[in-house]
């Protein structure tokens, strides 16, 4: 029984094709965008601020706001003050 469950197991692998790799750890890198904090938050900014940081989407989040704690590597969250300003911009 054994052998028979190695051969089954066996024919399922395929050596001549590698696993696909996980992907990067993060597409995101927010350290090139300097310190933006206290910079107002627009549309426009917040676009180049995603271009410039190579990030796939953005999450703003405005204070008292409740969101989910999972990390994104692709997205750039930007924590936005009660004036509107940049308070935190990060990467996840």
């Amino acid at each position: 029984m054994l052998a028979t469950l190695s051969i089954t197991t066996g024919g399922c692998l395929r050596p001549d094709k590698p696993a696909a790799p996980a992907g990067p750890a993060s597409a995101c890198n927010a350290a090139v965008l300097g310190n933006p904090m206290g910079q107002p938050v627009s549309d426009a900014m917040v676009e180049r601020w995603r271009v410039h940081s190579g990030a796939r989407t953005v999450r703003i989040v405005r204070a008292g706001m409740i969101v989910t704690t999972e990390f994104n590597g692709g997205r750039l969250t930007v924590d936005v003050d009660d004036a509107g300003r940049a308070s935190r911009v990060a990467c996840g």
